[in-house]
């Protein structure tokens, strides 16, 4: 019975090192796997930045005419303006930077977007007293992704995704993604109109 015992134990000990020794060949092909991959999406990401590079840059230099290559510098424009907005419009740690927002903003924006409340509303609750302080919301602006229309009439259709982190006192910070819709007047060079059309997602940390 004893040998029956010591049997079995050595055949469950060799099974036991044959499993170990295949399951240390299978991943180890499956690292190599991975490596592989990641090696050919990087080399992908890397490919299409260039590509996205080069076709900017001939269309700039070989644009047969002076208003596609106006089109391009301008949209470039506006874009970075965009992001600079929301820069403006999404950061602040207390009462104080939230108000300041509308100072930085001026330069970007017509007088009937300065004076909307939805963008640029009072912190002020029914006491008086700021509820930015009282609830010491904060925001902090993360990124975005800007697309603009061609110009038509003097106007250009701007639509950005925009991500932030925001939060108040002692709860969870949370990362927002929200999606607006802008009209950028060339004439004026500023921003004329911004809604928000919509939410991509939160996810709260």
């Amino acid at each position: 019975m004893k040998n029956k015992g010591l049997v079995s134990i050595c055949i469950l000990l060799v099974v036991s090192l044959i499993m170990t020794g295949i399951f240390r060949i299978e991943q180890k092909k499956i690292d190599h796997q991975e490596l592989e991959y990641t090696q050919k999406l990087n080399k992908k990401q890397k490919e299409l930045a260039t590509i996205s590079k080069v076709t900017n840059d001939e269309l700039l230099q070989k644009a047969p005419y002076d208003d596609t290559r106006q089109q391009v510098v301008t949209s470039q424009k506006v874009d970075e303006k965009a992001k600079k907005l929301f820069e403006i419009l999404l950061t602040f740690g207390d009462s104080k930077e939230y108000r300041a927002r509308k100072e930085k903003a001026q330069s970007l924006v017509t007088n009937n977007v300065l004076n909307d409340s939805k963008i640029f509303g009072s912190d002020k609750d029914v006491s008086g007293k700021s509820y930015i302080d009282t609830l010491k919301i904060y925001s902090t602006y993360r990124e975005s992704k800007v697309y603009s229309s061609l110009a038509d009439n003097d106007n250009m259709t701007v639509v950005v995704n925009v991500s932030y982190s925001s939060g108040r006192d002692n709860l969870p910070e949370a990362t927002n993604h929200d999606v607006y819709k802008l009209q950028y007047n060339l004439t004026q060079d500023k921003f004329t109109d911004i809604k928000k059309i919509g939410n991509t997602g939160t996810v709260t940390d």
